[in-house]
């Protein structure tokens, strides 16, 4: 599910919702895919001759637990009248993550700034397996330049 709405000449809403199923035929989750996920953004354009050009953000997004390896085969205890398939040995945790952005446009030129991660939030991003467990990146600040033609 997903809207974008105009709340306000120059305010802007991004929103959106997913709730998914994504398992293989024992119906065990894939590794790192949150089947739950949302994210919400705001913008707002200054519409004001002294600040016309000017747009600042605010936006969050969220991903649900993920499982933080591949489980696959059946287990010991498993007989060819009860399979019992192995499931994820651990899961990634539930993370939400807040970024800004700032910017400017005038004429072809637009200049912006983000901060990723604004709170400095210590997440796990990925793994492969117990042993090879991402942590995602800290706040990150990042600047772009560009000229249209």
């Amino acid at each position: 599910l997903e809207g974008t709405f105009e709340i306000m000449k120059g305010f802007t809403l991004i929103g959106h919702y997913t709730d998914f199923t994504n398992r293989n035929p024992n119906n065990i989750p894939f590794r790192g895919t949150a089947e739950k996920s949302a994210a919400a953004w705001a913008r707002y354009e200054f519409q004001s001759a002294g600040l016309k050009g000017f747009n600042v953000s605010i936006g969050a997004n969220w991903l649900a637990e993920r499982p933080g390896d591949a489980a696959s085969g059946l287990t010991a205890a498993s007989t060819p009248a009860n399979p019992i398939p192995n499931k994820p040995s651990f899961y990634l945790p539930a993370r939400t993550l807040v970024d800004l952005s700032a910017g400017y446009v005038r004429g072809p030129w637009s200049y912006q700034a983000n901060i990723d991660n604004v709170f400095d939030k210590r997440y796990l991003m990925a793994s492969i397996s117990r042993f090879f467990v991402y942590a995602g990146p800290g706040i990150n600040l990042r600047a772009s330049v560009t000229y249209k033609f």
